[in-house]
């Protein structure tokens, strides 16, 4: 019986039915293996087809111990968007498939616009000041704040939680600027009056808060340094809720001591945690938060239901134990739009069972669907002749 391992801390915890529910809807006849189970018994390393982890873990011996004993390895699920800890190179030539979960992007950007609330509005500083004193008049004036209304954000990266957010400050009357590597279409603009930048150093100058949304990569890693701190406003903040390292640390402790600019706040931070005596917790303009820019009940959920979904649709039924379960009865039925190999051959054992329901690879046969294929395929087409970023243009090593 294949076994999938979890990386994910406390997750049978979060949902007490995690097993059932695993077992009986989303891959049949496999089991949940815990890490701690696995470290007690080796043996079971050779059964393992599937790993969960969380998107907050980095790169390190232990994991890269690990995956080398899963020899059987086929699908390595994410909690999260962030595939840090594993070596994408490495996971191609093993033939392991890898699974993110993207998420709609709604916590986050509640997030990312409560954080710019919380530095323009000086929410902490003033939470803070109030037990000291329990005045509610003639506050100092480091607390005099400001009104996002009218300022100018600037969003680094306007992806899925980079519009979202776009949507957000629109309703507070701010005004969009956004850089990233493609262009939204004008109508995506027209929708939140945004501007687009193809060069972040010509964005950075007129913004009054930077948000960071984008993914990290090789291209984005130390995207804000020295270089472009000096560029920014010195009424600006920087607010990250992406990754740590698309921030130089050092830079941005420069930037701060010497006032080049307002204030930051960051979800996310190189480690994680920072150290208890790092130099950014000094700044009474600097809010840290410990990367929970998505803990929320429903984005759990989301993140769960689509990494479960992640695994689901990898080539990990084993159809030898299916058609064992089906003639013993001890599931009820199947209804399978993939199988292995496709199609199936004609004389195969699972088409002897009345409870069964085979469809070749047809959920996406509609012709909404097959017509919004075409058009990809056009728009990529014109769009690579033009030698232009495509739509969704496959990434080659």
């Amino acid at each position: 019986m294949a076994s999938v391992v979890s990386l994910c801390e406390n997750l049978c915890e979060e949902l007490p039915d995690f097993k059932s529910f695993f077992i009986n809807v989303v891959v049949r006849n496999q089991n949940l293996v815990a890490l701690k189970e696995l470290e007690q018994n080796p043996s079971i390393c050779k059964k393992i087809v599937g790993l969960y982890i969380n998107s907050g873990l980095k790169k390190s011996q232990g994991i890269l111990e690990l995956l080398e004993k899963l020899v059987n390895l086929k699908i390595i699920s994410f909690l999260g968007i962030g595939i840090d800890c594993v070596d994408t190179k490495w996971a191609k030539s093993r033939g392991i498939r890898i699974g993110h979960s993207i998420q709609d992007g709604v916590a986050a950007a509640n997030f990312g616009m409560a954080l710019l609330l919380a530095m323009s509005r000086k929410i902490v500083q003033c939470a803070e000041y109030f037990p000291k004193t329990l005045k509610t008049s003639l506050y100092p004036p480091e607390l005099l704040a400001h009104d996002v209304t009218g300022n100018s954000i600037g969003i680094i990266g306007m992806g899925t939680i980079g519009y979202k957010l776009a949507i957000r400050v629109h309703a507070f009357e701010m005004k969009v600027l956004y850089h990233q590597r493609r262009q939204r279409s004008e109508e995506e603009e027209a929708k939140v009056d945004a501007q687009f930048y193809s060069s972040l150093m010509d964005m950075l100058p007129l913004c009054d808060y930077v948000v960071i949304t984008c993914a990290l990569t090789p291209q984005t890693y130390h995207l804000i340094g020295h270089k472009e701190l000096d560029v920014m406003k010195k009424t600006a903040t920087l607010i990250n809720i992406a990754r740590g390292d698309i921030i130089d640390q050092s830079a941005l402790v420069d930037a701060l001591e010497s006032r080049r600019i307002a204030g930051a706040a960051l979800d996310v931070t190189t480690p994680e945690p920072l150290p208890v005596d790092h130099k950014l917790y000094n700044f009474p303009n600097v809010i840290i938060t410990p990367h929970c820019a998505t803990n929320t009940t429903e984005a759990m959920k989301e993140l769960r239901e689509t990494a479960f979904k992640n695994m689901e649709l990898g080539d990990i039924i084993d159809q030898s134990a299916l058609v064992d379960a089906l003639e013993s009865g001890r599931i009820a039925g199947a209804a399978l739009d993939v199988t292995t190999p496709e199609p199936l051959p004609v004389d195969h054992k699972l088409y002897n069972f009345p409870n069964v329901i085979i469809t070749p690879h047809c959920a996406t046969n509609t012709t909404e669907a097959m017509k919004e294929l075409r058009e990809t395929a056009f728009k990529n087409m014109e769009l690579g002749l033009r030698g232009v970023p495509m739509l969704s243009e496959v990434k080659l090593d």
